[in-house]
């Protein structure tokens, strides 16, 4: 009897600890649409296949605080053989009716290299012009053959879920 009564309790427990391990991952796993009520943002799911690099994701948020800035952020990956940085493979511009937004701050990770295949997210913020106009990111190689991609963001206000 007393083993069957371990055995319900070890059963017990192993549940419950799942349980609470399954519920611990959700909360940390949020949705990339969680964001304050007063931001701005936009996402896009993009794959531009450079020489040397790929860019995957664009994401451009604007802070509740400082309405006049705009982060843009994008994952790369390193595509060589060779430990490379972003800096020293392309530059990202962003523009606002044709117009170029000056950049405030770039990610110190910007100029650092990673390893061959590896992906890092990067960082850079620029002074918004308008918060109701859609942003061009353009991502340019610096060596020959010049390739760019470019897309619009559009920043809509967005909610907690």
């Amino acid at each position: 009897m007393k083993k069957w009564s371990f055995m319900f309790v070890f059963i017990g427990a192993l549940l419950g600890l799942t349980a609470c391990q399954h519920t611990t991952e959700k909360a940390s796993h949020p949705a990339s649409s969680t964001t304050n009520v007063s931001d701005q943002a936009a996402h896009q799911t993009v794959n531009w296949q450079f020489g040397t690099f790929k860019v995957t994701q664009l994401k451009a948020e604007i802070d509740a605080d400082e309405t006049n800035e705009v982060s843009v952020e994008f994952d790369w990956q390193n595509t060589t053989n060779q430990a490379k940085s972003f800096a020293d493979q392309a530059v990202i511009t962003v523009s606002q009716n044709g117009e170029q937004l000056a950049v405030l701050e770039r990610d110190d990770d910007l100029t650092e290299a990673i390893q061959p295949q590896a992906t890092d997210d990067l960082e850079t913020t620029f002074r918004l012009k308008k918060t109701d106009q859609p942003l061009t990111v353009k991502i340019s190689t610096r060596s020959e053959p010049q390739k760019t991609q470019h897309t619009q963001l559009k920043l809509t206000p967005t909610t907690d879920d």
